[in-house]
């Protein structure tokens, strides 16, 4: 679809089907980074939070939307209860993918929860030093 709707555009749009622990691009290559329900669906998020990092410019920003486990109690309970129907998307609801994307080194980490709070839209910026 992404492919169809850039035909014709007035910018040169590449496609680069790679795998976000291993991305094929120089390190401090891009200004911005977007991914949407992509770290929800890794058992273990950080080798892909690491990549981007490493291809973001100092001062890059990373925004990610995201699964996320509910905060409080009634939305545990029903993460919980929901667990076995997210196993069969792949879906890793109990991530603290705030609490990851910091560990990476993003600095500036804010969330906003949409749906409830079971998804968030983060917000990161890559640390000038890095």
């Amino acid at each position: 679809m992404a492919r169809r709707r850039a035909r014709g555009k007035p910018v040169q749009v590449e496609f680069v089907l790679a795998d976000v622990r291993n991305l094929p691009f120089p390190d401090d290559t891009f200004d911005s980074a977007v991914s949407t329900f992509l770290f929800c669906q890794l058992p273990d998020p950080l080798p892909g939070l690491n990549e981007i990092k490493r291809v973001l410019k100092p001062n890059g920003i990373f925004l990610s939307l995201e699964h996320v486990r509910p905060q409080g109690r009634l939305g545990g309970i029903a993460s919980s209860l929901s667990k076995p129907l997210y196993l069969l998307t792949g879906d890793q609801v109990a991530h603290n993918t705030e609490a990851f994307i910091s560990t990476t080194g993003f600095v500036n980490v804010t969330s906003k929860p949409l749906f409830g709070s079971m998804v968030k839209l983060i917000r990161a910026e890559n640390d000038e030093l890095a």
